[in-house]
């Protein structure tokens, strides 16, 4: 390849991407060229006037680069971007760029990859800092529903969405959390996909911690079904009905979920002593008694902590 020929294909990339600067790294992935051979060439077309260094190991054209459009180039590029993200620096450090990628989703070829490169920024996004950074979380949020809509994949959308409200519900955001939560459970339904329960699971987790006892009991009852339907175990959702009984002060109906939660799961500490509370709630003094003595069994030689809180409760 020629120095006329490597020149065009820098200026080209700039155009393409339409990006302020481009760091020898990403400018030598998103070409394919060795590290070394990027090094050379660009520091040809610095002597040459070509390129200007912004700072140490980035370059920017001398003037104006026209914007071109280069599908399979800009699709390259968000591969890389997608590779190279591995940390909140980097994010921070690569906002311009990263908006660049998202920015021309009409590119046909490129929206599967913006998907991509959208989880993996959601990963990261899921870790403080960029955890409590809400008009990042917007951002990406905005980003990755305008790739898949432009892909026309329903269940990349869901699978966006999902993590936008997983993120959310971490970072204490509960509007926003029920909001994309519930519009990836729309999805799923449509879809028929499994993922559903994992959404539901979500719901009923961000209900229950914001004390939404009804709320959490629709999501709950909801996942029920949909285990059923599906042939998969409901020992947990059982437990999970049981525990939201009791903490909306349904004891009656509490002791019976719990009930079939022990049928299906086995006996355990939490579980045994969740069914003491609940007898105790209906009246059931023995019964609740009964229920702390089988945990305090399993607890002892095991669990000191646990074993000294029952016996906290045995003498209360």
């Amino acid at each position: 390849m020629g120095r006329d020929e490597a020149a065009e294909r820098v200026a080209a990339t700039f155009a393409a991407l339409a990006v302020p600067e481009l760091s020898l790294p990403l400018l030598a992935d998103t070409l394919g060229w060795p590290l070394d051979t990027t090094r050379h060439v660009v520091a040809e077309l610095t002597a040459a006037g070509g390129l200007v260094r912004t700072r140490p190991g980035w370059f920017a054209p001398a003037g104006h680069a026209q914007s071109s459009a280069d599908p399979a180039l800009r699709a390259r590029f968000v591969t890389v971007l997608t590779t190279a993200a591995t940390s909140a620096d980097w994010v921070a450090e690569h906002r311009p760029h990263l908006s660049s990628a998202f920015r021309a989703v009409a590119q046909a070829g490129v929206s599967a990859a913006q998907c991509e490169l959208a989880l993996a920024l959601w990963d990261l996004t899921a870790e403080p800092p960029l955890l409590h950074d809400a008009a990042w979380r917007g951002e990406l949020g905005q980003w990755g529903e305008g790739a898949a809509r432009q892909w026309g994949n329903r269940a990349a959308l869901a699978v966006l969405h999902e993590r936008s409200g997983r993120v959310a519900a971490a970072a204490g955001d509960v509007a926003v959390a029920e909001s994309q939560l519930v519009r990836a459970l729309l999805l799923w339904h449509e879809t028929a996909e499994p993922a559903a329960t994992g959404v539901l699971t979500a719901l009923l987790d961000l209900f229950r911690r914001t004390g939404q006892w009804h709320r959490a009991l629709d999501a709950a009852f909801e996942l029920h079904g949909e285990q059923r339907r599906r042939g998969e175990p409901v020992g947990e959702t059982l437990l999970a009905i049981g525990e939201v009984m009791l903490s909306a002060d349904r004891p009656g109906a509490a002791a019976r979920y719990l009930q079939r939660a022990e049928l299906a799961l086995g006996p355990a500490v939490d579980l045994l002593v969740s069914r003491a509370a609940a007898e105790r709630g209906t009246g059931a003094d023995a019964a609740s008694r009964r229920h702390l003595h089988r945990a305090l069994a399993l607890a002892v030689d095991v669990d000191d902590v646990a074993a000294a809180r029952i016996r906290a409760l045995l003498r209360a």
